[in-house]
């Protein structure tokens, strides 16, 4: 009779079958080396535990399989079909696609359940080292934000049990006209208004910046602006009741490179409605009728776009983005040298030549919290998607006009001197 404690080979194939008296049972097991761990069977005879053994390397083959059939590659084509289908911009989607075929391209033939922490850290290493600033990379911010949207789709379709980006801290990013706008915004809100009333005052000239501007200072960005039609607006002639459906953007599209009108779906958090105030509602109609007689006088030499565009060039066209650029470029030199007409010496600042149009938006949004006008949730409709980033900085002016306004209690409610020693 055999020894039951004696190790023995298989008479089964490879491998080894041997008696666990600690188990009091048999274990019929395949080295590491056939299968790349090892594969164990249990029975009370040796016949099972073989059995047994056949379903285990059974089940690892096709556990196996399963990762192999699903590789990053094969789930991210997935990703893009499910995103082509969405009510995504093109654009948006465009900008996504070509940021995970660079960073994940290593990465393509591995099972997405072998893609790891350390994999994503080393990802987010290269993004540093091909920015300007490591510390301050938005090209670490941005494919630390496109691979977690990515794994939280394959999360949630089983195609891996957790996302393994939730331990790694995203990547800080600001970019250097949001920290001038954060460090600055008292000159940001000065040359606004500046040049808002210079454009109010020389209308006759810069009729067309006096109209965006009117817009800007409502919080739109500036690819709204550059799209806003006029059926954007309701009851433009109406005292107390024009509303501003901000609903399209005018981009170019960076498949095609043609310049397209794109609309905002009402589930997307750019679709909002802005009540006009009363005021801008008055100068905007005048600014359409001034705009009317240029067509008329033949100023501008295409009236196609007149009913449909608001803010439209010499030929009649709609602004694309570095011809609107242009503009305020060049409104910001027509400023500087008025103003040198009384003050010879006076120069635009560093800061002021590098304010954007689109930082009228942040003008707005300033302006409104820290005077005690707006809170951040009556901010959000009307400026529509605000990042972590900007709700923070928005909460510290937030507290700033709260405690200006809590300031007032000692003097309304009276008992400031006390007898405390």
């Amino acid at each position: 009779m055999d020894d039951k404690r004696t190790l023995k080979k298989a008479p089964y194939g490879e491998g080894t079958i041997f008696w666990s008296e600690s188990m009091r049972m048999y274990v019929a097991r395949f080295p590491a080396s056939m299968y790349g761990r090892k594969v164990s069977g249990y029975g009370k005879t040796r016949e099972t535990a073989v059995a047994n053994r056949a379903k285990a390397v059974e089940r690892l083959i096709k556990s196996t399989q399963r990762l192999v059939k699903n590789p990053v590659g094969k789930i991210l084509d997935d990703y893009y079909a499910w995103l082509d289908g969405s009510n995504r911009k093109q654009n948006t989607v465009y900008g996504k696609k070509q940021r995970l075929n660079k960073y994940l391209k290593p990465y393509m033939t591995k099972p997405i359940m072998r893609f790891t922490e350390n994999d994503i850290l080393d990802i987010l290493q290269r993004a540093r080292k091909e920015a300007k600033a490591e510390e301050n990379s938005r090209i670490a911010n941005q494919i630390y934000s496109e691979i977690n949207q990515f794994l939280n789709y394959a999360m949630k379709r089983k195609y891996i049990k957790e996302n393994p980006i939730v331990l790694i801290e995203k990547p800080s990013y600001k970019s250097k006209a949001r920290q001038d706008n954060e460090l600055y915004i008292d000159e940001r809100i000065r040359l606004g208004k500046e040049l808002l009333q210079f454009t109010a005052n020389h209308a006759d000239k810069y009729g067309t910046m006096y109209g965006i501007l009117l817009i800007a200072s409502l919080g739109l960005r500036t690819s709204e602006i550059r799209g806003l039609t006029w059926d954007c607006f309701e009851h433009l002639d109406d005292k107390d009741n024009a509303i501003l459906n901000v609903k399209q953007q005018y981009q170019k599209n960076r498949t095609t490179g043609k310049m397209e009108l794109v609309e905002w779906t009402k589930t997307d958090s750019g679709f909002r409605k802005i009540a006009l105030p009363e005021s801008w509602r008055k100068n905007l109609w005048d600014y359409r009728s001034w705009q009317y007689n240029l067509a008329i006088f033949g100023v501008i030499r295409s009236a196609k776009n007149l009913g449909n565009f608001c803010f439209v060039n010499k030929f009649g066209n709609p602004f694309s983005d570095p011809i609107l650029a242009k503009y305020w470029h060049d409104l910001k030199n027509a400023y500087e040298q008025e103003r040198q007409k009384t003050d010879r010496n006076y120069k635009l600042s560093d800061l002021d030549k590098n304010m954007r149009l689109y930082d009228m938006r942040h003008v707005c949004a300033s302006l409104l919290i820290s005077s005690g006008q707006a809170t951040i949730d009556q901010l959000r409709p009307i400026l529509g998607h605000m990042d972590r980033r900007m709700t923070e900085y928005y909460t510290h002016l937030t507290m700033e006009s709260e405690r200006k306004i809590m300031n007032n209690i000692p003097q309304l409610i009276g008992g400031i001197k006390n007898t405390l020693k």
